[in-house]
């Protein structure tokens, strides 16, 4: 039961980061440890492949999971997967007792057959260590781990034995590629996205005496070194793979030692050795089966010769497909489509850069009417009784033909046309409100799809609209409520009823989950039906302007959400679900009544706009720190005394404001900032600021007026590209000499303080246009100062 429990996050788990809670520290030996669930959204696609292991045999009993979804390889390594959502990038996992876990990636389109092959390395070498480290080694490969110890994902020191697994993975051995977790893609350094072609990766995996997997503690290093290829580079950039953003993330660099690369690091997930790759030219082609029809979905998989390399991508609905290569390359095409078939060929790609490389046809030899089954693109398909509907989907046959079916609740029904992709009919009388429609295409079945049968049209405002109404805008025109059957419009996509007097929303409301834009401002909503989760289509809404005093915990379903305004609202709290929003990035909850932010705030780390001004925020959560992407911060008009240290961790901030707070201290983190350009530290109590203050020297815009400042850090001076400076009422009594280093300014207020002389450098502000020191102490000023412009 230890080894079942122990599914598919092993991996995921490893990729934390050394950051800890201030949690009250848990006895390790007596430690409980329970897997994380990974969770995905399940749907209807299929997803087949094969496993192979180390030397490509077929591998059997190996776990294949989709979420929680599992099936077993059978003894020819092949796997089926179903209940598989649609989209790019699904996580495919391959687990078995003894072998390296591995995950893959895979673009899915329902109702075609998904192809992804893996194989998996058993692991090279195991190993028990404790606190003081210890060395691990095996052929072509060694980890030394320094002495210092282990911490748990919440930061609790480990008082138990590890058990060390450390794998290399050599580019010569021949199953590499199928090993290869992910894609070989990554994100540089500078966050931008590139190909990498690899040289080598080691897998070490940390597990505590209980089965947790554990990490490196706060400041503990450890040495890898793999056996590097022929004609490596002297130095090379190190990746490591993030199981939940699936790709190679860059940092730090491997170095070349007899023979070896060596490199330190941290923490451990895979570790790569890769270089990056820019593609510049194009492949373009179309894969048809054995009697010309164009296949969709077909994975056309491209591996550079004599490099670590592989691009795939998929076909369209036509057959075609277009993805980037080398130029001046040999290449390995391979084209995939289920396992019925598949066909390699070799291509050199043209030595001229920007070229596009045309394969022409790749002919699969495949019969699609035998491979695939038609397939009905309606996940439930909305019918009215004694009216005409209509069935859109792929490979109905060309044509109706005589033992081609439509069926409803298993009994056929006369249909109006058939083509390839549509079938019209008409609806009989007195059928169930609720069952099944399928195909069948002369033995061949779809899968079974619902229908309901109904009424699927509203009136509002004396307007009909039916079910077929994508968008909808009834601005300011004296609804007080909206009636029921606003839930018929299924086919919504935006909704706008901004201007209005709508007290609450009906519980209909949330049978329009394909909303994906919904704007109802200005309105009088006090509250929102717990249902309102299912809208999680949602990419935009916005509910300023309302009464809302709270959301409901299912609010946090809403997991699309990239623009969320709940501004001028009376919200005193956020429902702990907050924190799954993680697409969002985009938030506005101006003039509400925060007093506090769940700790799940943290987890919205794809924020980049954040505004939560005019609140009555005391503090922030310790996990602030984790929204590493915001580049706009407005906490204007709170009630804050203190940042938490993580605040220096927002060091992709440009503009941050501060105004009208209680902060009396800044953390010393807080020269991480690096980033700024516009800071509003004005009406607060600060008194003085961190030395580290002065690393933020791409600042432009500085207010710090009204605060009880008595003197700035010698490193204020290098803020050198400060324009604008605004330090009047405060109590400052001299300046640093640094700060004729401030050379940009071009405004710099200095009023209201209690200056009593200035420094000789103060001359050099040779840029100054506007100069006020009203209201100081100043007896006389340097002579540098003549200096100034007039």
């Amino acid at each position: 039961m230890k080894n079942m429990k122990l599914i598919i996050i092993a991996l995921l788990l490893l990729a934390i980061n050394s950051c800890k809670k201030d949690d009250e520290l848990i006895n390790s030996n007596s430690r409980d440890y329970t897997p994380e669930i990974i969770q995905e959204s399940y749907g209807n696609a299929r997803v087949v492949g094969y496993v192979s292991d180390k030397d490509g045999s077929p591998l059997g009993g190996v776990s294949v999971y989709f979420g929680t979804h599992e099936v077993i390889t059978n003894g020819d390594g092949k796997f089926e997967l179903s209940e598989v959502s649609q989209g790019s990038n699904k996580r495919i996992w391959f687990k078995k007792d003894g072998y390296v876990l591995n995950q893959k990636l895979v673009d899915i389109i329902e109702d075609l057959p998904n192809r992804v092959d893996a194989a998996l390395f058993p692991i090279a070498k195991t190993a028990e260590i404790d606190d003081t480290g210890g060395l691990i080694e095996g052929e072509n490969f060694s980890v030394e781990i320094q002495p210092g110890g282990f911490v748990y994902a919440d930061g609790t020191i480990v008082e138990s034995m590890v058990t060390v697994n450390a794998t290399p993975f050599l580019i010569t051995e021949e199953q590499f590629i199928d090993a290869f977790p992910g894609e070989f893609r990554g994100t540089r350094e500078d966050g931008s996205e590139t190909a990498i072609e690899s040289y080598g990766f080691i897998d070490v995996e940390l597990i505590a005496e209980n089965g947790e997997p554990v990490q490196l503690a706060d400041g503990v290093t450890a040495t890898i070194q793999i056996k590097a290829p022929a004609n490596s580079p002297q130095t090379i950039p190190m990746w490591w793979y993030d199981t939940k953003k699936t790709e190679w993330i860059e940092e730090g660099v491997g170095n070349l030692v007899d023979g070896n690369y060596v490199a330190v690091v941290n923490h451990f997930t895979p570790w790569n050795w890769d270089i990056p790759v820019e593609l510049r030219s194009t492949i373009i082609g179309r894969v048809i089966d054995n009697i010309g029809n164009p296949i969709e979905g077909a994975s056309i998989v491209q591996k550079v010769k004599n490099r670590t390399l592989l691009l795939s991508t998929k076909s369209l609905e036509d057959g075609t497909f277009e993805m980037f290569t080398l130029e001046n390359s040999e290449l390995e095409i391979e084209a995939q489509f289920d396992i019925y078939g598949s066909t390699k060929f070799d291509f050199t790609t043209s030595a001229n850069q920007t070229s596009v490389n045309d394969l022409g046809d790749i002919v699969i030899d495949i019969s699609i009417d035998n491979a695939i089954s038609p397939f009905i693109n309606n996940d439930t398909l909305y019918i009215t009784a004694g009216q005409t509907a209509s069935i859109s989907g792929n490979y109905f046959g060309v044509e109706k033909r005589e033992n081609y079916r439509l069926l409803l609740n298993g009994e056929e029904i006369p249909t109006i046309s058939w083509e390839t992709n549509l079938i019209e009919f008409e609806v009989p009388l007195n059928i169930p409100e609720e069952g099944i429609i399928q195909i069948d295409r002369g033995g061949s079945l779809s899968r079974e799809t619902p229908y309901l049968d109904g009424d699927w049209t509203c009136e509002i405002d004396g307007v009909v609209y039916n079910m077929l109404t994508k968008e909808l805008y009834l601005p300011e025109i004296n609804l007080t409520s909206l009636p029921d059957c606003i839930g018929n419009l299924i086919k919504l996509r935006a909704l706008e009823f901004s201007g209005n007097n709508l007290s609450s929303l009906s519980e209909s409301f949330s049978k329009l989950n394909n909303l994906e834009r919904l704007y109802i401002n200005s309105n009088q909503l006090s509250s929102l039906p717990e249902s309102f989760g299912i809208l999680n289509n949602l990419i935009e809404l916005s509910l300023n302007k309302n009464q809302l005093t709270t959301l409901p915990e299912s609010f946090g379903i809403l997991n699309n959400l990239y623009y969320l305004d709940l501004s001028d609202n009376q919200l005193s709290s956020l429902p702990e679900s907050f924190g799954n929003l993680n697409n969002l990035k985009r938030l506005s909850i101006i003039d509400n009544q925060l007093m506090t932010l769940p700790e799940s705030f943290g987890n919205l780390n794809n924020l980049e706009r954040l505004s939560i001004r005019d609140n009555q925020l005391s503090s922030l959560p310790g996990f602030f720190g984790n929204l590493n992407n915001l580049e706009e911060l407005n906490l204007e008009n709170n009630q804050l005394s203190s940042l938490p240290e993580s605040f220096g961790n927002l060091n992709n901030l440009e503009e941050l404001n501060l105004e009208n707070n209680q902060l009396m201290t800044l953390p010393e983190s807080f020269g991480n900032l690096n980033n700024l350009l516009v800071l509003e530290l004005d009406e607060n109590q600060l008194t003085t600021l961190p030395e580290s203050f002065g690393n933020l020297n791409n600042l432009e815009e500085l207010n710090l007026e009204n605060n009880q400042l008595s003197s700035l850090p010698e490193s204020f001076g290098d803020l050198n590209n400060l324009k604008e400076l605004y330090l009047y009422s405060n109590q400052l009594t001299t300046l640093p000499e640094s700060f004729g280093n401030l050379s940009n300014l071009i405004e710099l207020r200095l009023d209201n303080n209690q200056l009593s002389s200035l420094p000789e450098s103060f001359g050099n502000l040779n840029n100054l246009e506007r100069l006020s020191l009203r209201f100081n102490q100043l007896s006389s000023l340097p002579e540098s100062i003549k200096n100034l412009k007039d």
